[in-house]
C-alpha cells in the first residue's frame, strides 16, 4: 500500500506484479528465462489470465527485495479471480515429518 496526502492508495495484483518485475530489472522474456517457464506462461499471469504459482512469487519477490506478503494476491482479490480466496502457499522450508 503506498500513501498520499488524499490516503492510501490499494495496488491491485497486477500492479504490484508489475512492480516486483520491474525492480529486479529483468522483461517478460527473461524473467521467464530465469525461472525457467515458458515466457507464454508469464505473459498469461501479466493479463490477469492465470495465476504464478506461490512458490515463483515468493523467488520473485526475493529477487526484487520486496516481501512476498506484500506481492502476493490478496483474499478479496482471489475471490474475483473465482479461486474463492484460497492460495495456497508453497512451503520453502517444510519441517520434517517423523
Amino acid at each position: 500500500m503506498t500513501t498520499t496526502a488524499a490516503g492510501p492508495i490499494e495496488l491491485t495484483f497486477l500492479e504490484r506484479l508489475t512492480i516486483t518485475v520491474g525492480r529486479t530489472g529483468m522483461g517478460k522474456t527473461e524473467l521467464a528465462r530465469w525461472l525457467e517457464m515458458n515466457p507464454a506462461s508469464v505473459s498469461r499471469w501479466f493479463m490477469g489470465m492465470t495465476l504464478p504459482p506461490a512458490s515463483t512469487l515468493r523467488l520473485i519477490a526475493l529477487q526484487a527485495q520486496v516481501p512476498y506478503e506484500w506481492l502476493r494476491p490478496t483474499p478479496s482479490e482471489l475471490e474475483d479471480m473465482g479461486r474463492g480466496g484460497k492460495y495456497t502457499p508453497w512451503d520453502l522450508n517444510p519441517e520434517p515429518t517423523d
